[in-house]
């Protein structure tokens, strides 16, 4: 997959990255941890079929685009962060296959408030209908999750999740803090754990907590990437877009409001 995106050489060194990255082992050393490696490998295989089915720009690749959205279902129903892949495969139809380019989108905008001239992005029919069908799967599979949790969002007790019953603003800082944790581990994974419950990150209880430092760096680092991503008009622009795109939506969190 690596390929598709990067040089011969620069691919081949990510995909080992990826195999030996230390990191993995939090999500075999657990019998629990089967749900990360299986929503992964849906993860992967809806992205990467959805990816063959916007290859063709004549026809709506259904050959692929089905399978793609039933890897989405899977990878939701293994763990529950498997349906971000469907944000991916967005912005890969819009920023890889229709080469659309965030400036672009500005002036769409602004076109559009406006209202004194308009502007038209290089686009598919064909890219419509599978927006269309991605969204409508996203959509359809976030209602059936929320009928079978009784309409009800997840509810986590002190013992799993700390920060979940913490009371303003430590809540909100705590989550935030999560993000420069993670993105700590993937740079030197040097503690690293296979249940992350039971207080395990102290809350970040205060503003002047030192380690606000740390979340504030990691929001510096994807606006750089962001910076970066809307400044550049080549090929460097849609890896940066999509890297940023897989992060987020990785590091997603409900409970951060």
């Amino acid at each position: 997959m690596c390929s598709m995106f990067l040089p011969e050489l620069s691919s081949f060194v990510a995909a080992m990255l990826f195999v030996v990255h230390p990191i993995h082992t939090e999500a075999v050393t657990g019998v629990v941890g089967r749900a990360e490696t299986l929503s992964s490998v849906f993860f992967l295989a809806a992205f990467m079929l959805y990816t063959k089915a916007s290859r063709s720009k004549k026809s709506t690749g259904w050959k692929y685009l089905i399978p793609s959205m039933m890897s989405i279902a899977t990878a939701m129903l293994c763990k529950e962060q498997g349906i971000t892949v469907a944000g991916v495969c967005a912005a890969y139809e819009i920023f890889v296959t229709q080469k659309v380019r965030l400036p672009e989108i500005k002036h769409v905008v602004k076109a559009a408030i406006t209202a004194k001239s308009s502007y038209h992005l290089p686009w598919s029919s064909e890219a419509t209908k599978r927006l269309l069908v991605l969204s409508a799967t996203t959509l359809c599979l976030l209602l059936a999750r929320l009928q079978i949790m009784g309409s009800q969002l997840p509810v986590f007790t002190r013992f799993d999740n700390p920060a979940s019953v913490a009371p303003t603003p430590a809540r909100q800082l705590t989550y935030h803090y999560l993000i420069s944790v993670n993105l700590w581990l993937l740079l030197f994974p040097c503690n690293l754990c296979c249940d992350w419950t039971m207080g395990t990150i102290p809350l970040v209880e205060s503003f002047v907590d030192p380690r606000n430092l740390s979340t504030i760096a990691a929001y510096t680092f994807f606006m750089a990437l962001f910076i970066t991503a809307y400044t550049t008009e080549n090929r460097q622009q849609r890896v940066t877009i999509l890297m940023v795109s897989r992060w987020q939506m990785a590091f997603l969190r409900i409970h951060s409001f």
